[in-house]
């Protein structure tokens, strides 16, 4: 018996939701005993698909079923085998006998169809579904699997270094891309920062951004960091020149930023300071400062009777100034804010692109395929397909879904699979998902745990 479960019923879909050591594995491995032994046709073991996330799990769950089914066909189980054989007897409403010879029936099926023994991992079952699509995605029948991807990414970091020595463009770019690592502290070693970025092309979300880069070309990137740079040295200059202005007006008079309203440190001085140094984290002035503006009262209550004076004399030509900063703040500020994020990872963004552009060719070179790639061509091929088209072209077709380490299951991968479990459902078949958020350990391909929390509703990215 599960413990330290929380369980979600839904007609025929079940959600375990538990603890590691809570025995999520027997849990499975008991739901899909119960459907194999619930018929007697042997054969219909086929229609039952078990999916994990490991090759280890799927080996340790085929072997659970095996040895179980093994305990039961020899009429006399122990342990727990032996409180599931009565379970399910009970359950099935069938005799003890009955039970023993279906489980016989089933030991040997395997056996002898082993191949239609559906304990997967949830790359083979994509890999699958891709191969069954391959004609229609224009993919050579006979293409590689590759799950190893050091070896193309260092190939692409080795010609994108070689390139680089040759192709002045190339060499601009990577240069200032250098000097974006040194600026945050990162390694000198650019062919390790480069392996270290590159992984960012097998992430779903990144690789789907990229490739619509994928026209944009290294001058490109230039032209847009030239035009960046345009817009943000125009912005400062503006700013400076104002604060500049400013500043100078208050030495002329002699005027000491401790006699202004604010004070030294964040009166109105300090802040004209800011626009002067282009101190573009301080560039919008507090509330203080604002109201001293408004009220068009600019001195602090410190100062003499003269200096008020020499002030007051000025107060005019200072909130002209502020309100001319104000202005242009308005207008320009937020663009300059999204410019300088955009600058600050576009030679990021460019080094990637061309990285993936050596990847493609690598690819489309050695016919190779990334597992890391199944899901958004899986997604593509099947978006508008009804699920009884997909069972077609994989020429099977299942009638229950058994998911295991769910919390691990990325969104692209679930919206994947959930026409195939959304038409077993409505057609009444038992499907089961098992997991733990506590557990995930696959954010770097994108598992997403969030959907699994908000089980049985469809998590929207």
């Amino acid at each position: 018996m599960l413990t330290n479960q929380y369980v979600l019923e839904n007609k025929n879909f079940t959600v375990y939701k538990s603890s590691a050591g809570s025995g999520k594995t027997y849990t499975l491995v008991r739901e899909y005993i119960a459907l194999a032994l619930k018929y007697k046709r042997p054969d219909d073991l086929k229609h039952i698909l078990a999916i994990t996330f490991t090759n280890k799990a799927a080996a340790e769950m085929k072997e659970r079923i095996v040895s179980t089914l093994h305990a039961f066909s020899s009429g006399e189980p122990k342990g727990a085998a032996a409180l599931m054989f009565e379970d399910l007897a009970i359950s099935n409403k069938v005799s003890k006998q009955e039970l023993q010879q279906r489980a016989q029936a089933a030991l040997d099926f395997i056996l002898h169809h082993y191949s239609d023994f559906a304990v997967s991992t949830i790359d083979k079952f994509n890999h699958k579904i891709i191969r069954s699509f391959a004609f229609d995605l224009r993919l050579p029948v006979n293409f590689e699997l590759e799950t190893d991807i050091e070896d193309v990414l260092q190939n692409a970091v080795d010609e994108l270094l070689e390139q680089s020595g040759k192709n002045e463009t190339l060499t601009k770019v990577l240069l200032a891309y250098i000097e974006d690592l040194l600026q945050d502290e990162k390694s000198w070693n650019i062919g390790k920062e480069l392996m270290d970025f590159g992984h960012q092309l097998f992430n779903e979300d990144i690789a789907q951004k990229i490739d619509a880069l994928k026209s944009l070309d290294l001058e490109g990137f230039l032209s847009i960091n030239k035009k960046l740079n345009t817009f943000m040295h125009g912005f400062k200059a503006q700013v400076t020149v104002i604060g500049n202005q400013a500043i100078g007006l208050l030495e002329t008079n002699n005027v000491d930023h401790s006699n202004l309203a604010g004070g030294a440190s964040a009166g109105i001085g300090k802040y004209f300071t800011y626009l002067s140094s282009f101190r573009d984290d301080k560039l919008q002035a507090s509330n203080t400062v604002k109201k001293n503006f408004e009220s068009g009262k600019l001195t602090a209550g410190k100062a003499s009777g003269q200096e008020k004076v020499v002030i007051e004399n000025m107060t005019s030509e200072l909130v002209d100034l502020f309100h001319k900063s104000e202005k242009l703040l308005e207008e320009q500020f937020e663009k300059y804010k999204l410019y300088k994020l955009i600058k600050a990872n576009l030679f990021s963004v460019a080094v990637l692109n061309e990285m993936a552009k050596i990847v493609l060719e690598l690819k489309q070179k050695n016919n190779i395929l990334f597992i890391s790639e199944f899901n958004k061509i899986i997604s593509d091929a099947i978006a508008n397909e009804p699920a009884p088209y997909i069972y077609e072209r994989l020429g099977e077709r299942y009638r229950h879904f058994l998911i295991d380490e769910f919390q691990d299951t990325s969104v692209m991968q679930w919206r994947n699979i959930l026409p195939l479990v959304h038409n077993s459902l409505s057609q009444g078949f038992f499907n089961m998902i098992v997991g733990d958020a506590k557990q995930s350990i696959y954010r770097w391909r994108n598992g997403e745990v969030e959907q699994f929390v908000k089980l049985p509703d469809v998590f929207s990215k």
